[in-house]
């Protein structure tokens, strides 16, 4: 899988962020992920981007129905998409039998909603940004906190209680 980041958070699950942005990524690290942790349940934030993204969002849907226990889907560098009708999109593709879906527009709530969910055994996939410290929205990189610094922040908040 590409490069990761772990954190480690007390009574919640390991948080690994990643840069993981299309099927094949995704699916590499959750296959990785599912057999390395003996069959986790695992918890995925993600989102599409807008404008380009547009061909990924089936893989996504795929990708979540095949390995995702829940799938919190969120905004990803939007560009001059509704990030909303990006989350429809996608979620109108997967199958809700098989993993229990969260909309949450504004992504550090999302991931905060996946970390504070998340059981000690669970495993958090935080995927799509990684380091970015913008989303693109309508054409201009709109500063934003990087996904690791949100889960360092819940960490720290749900560790002091």
């Amino acid at each position: 899988p590409a490069a990761w980041s772990i954190t480690k958070v007390a009574g919640h699950g390991a948080v690994y962020v990643d840069y993981a942005h299309n099927y094949a990524s995704m699916k590499a690290l959750l296959s990785f992920l599912k057999h390395a942790y003996k069959d986790p349940r695992l918890l995925v934030v993600v989102g599409s981007p807008g404008d380009k993204g547009v061909s990924r969002r089936p893989g996504f849907a795929k990708v979540l129905t095949e390995f995702a226990t829940e799938a919190f889907l969120t905004t990803d560098d939007p560009g001059y998409e509704d990030p909303a009708n990006i989350i429809e999109e996608i979620d109108s593709k997967i199958d809700h039998s098989k993993v229990k879906v969260h909309k949450v527009l504004d992504r550090q709530k999302a991931i905060a909603e996946a970390i504070s969910d998340s059981r000690p055994n669970d495993i958090v996939v935080v995927a799509g940004k990684g380091a970015d410290p913008y989303q693109k929205v309508r054409g201009v990189n709109t500063p934003w906190p990087t996904d690791m610094a949100v889960v360092k922040q819940v960490a720290k908040s749900l560790q002091e209680g």
